[in-house]
């Protein structure tokens, strides 16, 4: 999926039925080398989203911090399949 395919009201309308009819259901959402104009879009969607579930999106473009990341949230078998 490519930013210019992302408009900010389609994420506030998935981000407003997600958190209206499937509360807590998103474990943890994990964007990897993203461009950058998704920072610009994110730093402007966040403040209107559920602090907690922006928490559990983890934003990272340094092969170092995905792999903490994935450490945090996958077993080694599914981390080290996962950085393949």
């Amino acid at each position: 999926m490519k930013i210019t395919s992302c408009h900010p009201r389609l994420a506030l309308a998935v981000e407003h039925i997600v958190s209206n009819h499937y509360p807590e259901r998103l474990g943890a959402c994990i964007v990897v080398n993203q461009e950058m104009l998704f920072q610009t879009v994110w730093v402007a969607v966040r403040g209107v989203i559920h602090a907690r579930t922006a928490a559990k999106l983890h934003i990272h473009r340094h092969f170092q911090k995905v792999e903490e990341v994935f450490t945090e949230l996958f077993p080694d078998e599914l981390k080290r399949w996962l950085l393949e």
